[in-house]
């Protein structure tokens, strides 16, 4: 059930959080819930609330999917002709004002991190490195090919090593190494590829992904895109939303697929769960237990 009365709120409420991957689950969720409702008072309330925190501050994430559910949010509204007649349409279109040039690192500035243990394997973008993977599958062909890089003389090890650099200004490693440590025991425990749980997933990996995206925003800003002989590059009337090779999250009522539909199942939840039957646990009991929904998730993204 949707309570279009939180969308507001909630949006405002982690605005300013450091985590990224919170605003843009709620920015997705409250774009999705607005697609739903079909609701113009909500709709336009929530659309002019997003353009005063964020556009006309010109105080745009740089995350690639965040800005562009908050943009499509604002687009649904001016689509509709109920956006505020007075409110610009050129600051929630892209380009944004994101901080240029980036001041890749050489070789030196992370010569002290590439040399530790936590950095010479899975964190690793270089050859010959596990690690390699989420450079070559990810890095590659969302950033260093979708780009003219070259024209700016940024090669791939500047963007690798600003992975590194910058992986460890959000906290990787961690104080006495508490998040490699917790990354080699999810390693050690589920292994490292697609037949691990969904959610066994690598603090270091989420710390990639998060700085992915904020690259391509940035990058997206200031910096050509390629066309690729074979993707597709169709002209439109609007800015490209950026994001769209980084989704990794597909929204499709799953229901349709089912045998038979019953009313009573989510959509987003197509798996019954017996929550009365864990329901004396108390939350790091029931998250020891590892009682969680076998499911598979649909996703865009690289399971490296």
């Amino acid at each position: 059930m949707i309570k279009p009365t939180i969308i507001k709120p909630l949006i405002l409420h982690f605005a300013g959080v450091d985590d990224d991957y919170v605003l843009e689950r709620v920015s997705l969720a409250a774009y999705s819930a607005l697609l739903h409702l079909k609701d113009e008072y909500f709709t336009k309330d929530t659309a002019e609330t997003i353009y005063a925190e964020f556009f006309a501050q010109d105080s745009v994430p740089d995350s690639v999917l965040t800005r562009d559910w908050l943009r499509l949010i604002v687009e649904l509204a001016y689509q509709q002709n109920i956006l505020d007649q007075a409110i610009n349409i050129d600051p929630f279109r892209p380009s944004y004002s994101s901080h240029w040039p980036i001041v890749f690192p050489t070789e030196e500035d992370v010569s002290h991190l590439v040399n530790e243990e936590p950095f010479r394997r899975n964190m690793n973008l270089s050859d010959f490195a596990i690690g390699t993977d989420f450079a070559r599958y990810v890095v590659e062909p969302r950033i260093l090919r979708a780009y003219d890089l070259e024209s700016l003389e940024i090669s791939r090890e500047d963007v690798f090593r600003w992975f590194v650099r910058s992986v460890s200004e959000l906290g990787y490693p961690g104080q006495g190494q508490q998040c490699y440590r917790y990354d080699i025991h999810l390693l050690s425990k589920y292994g490292g590829g697609r037949a691990r749980p969904g959610w066994a997933e690598r603090l270091g990996k989420k710390y990639y992904w998060i700085l992915l995206r904020q690259l391509a925003g940035i990058i997206s800003d200031h910096v050509p895109r390629k066309i690729e002989l074979w993707g597709d590059e169709r002209e439109t009337s609007l800015p490209r939303v950026h994001g769209i090779d980084f989704r990794d999250i597909d929204l499709t009522d799953l229901r349709s697929f089912l045998p038979q539909n019953p009313e009573y199942l989510a959509w987003w939840k197509p798996s019954d769960y017996d929550f009365g039957a864990f329901s004396h646990l108390d939350h790091a009991s029931w998250i020891w237990d590892e009682n969680f929904l076998n499911w598979t998730v649909i996703s865009s993204g690289c399971d490296d």
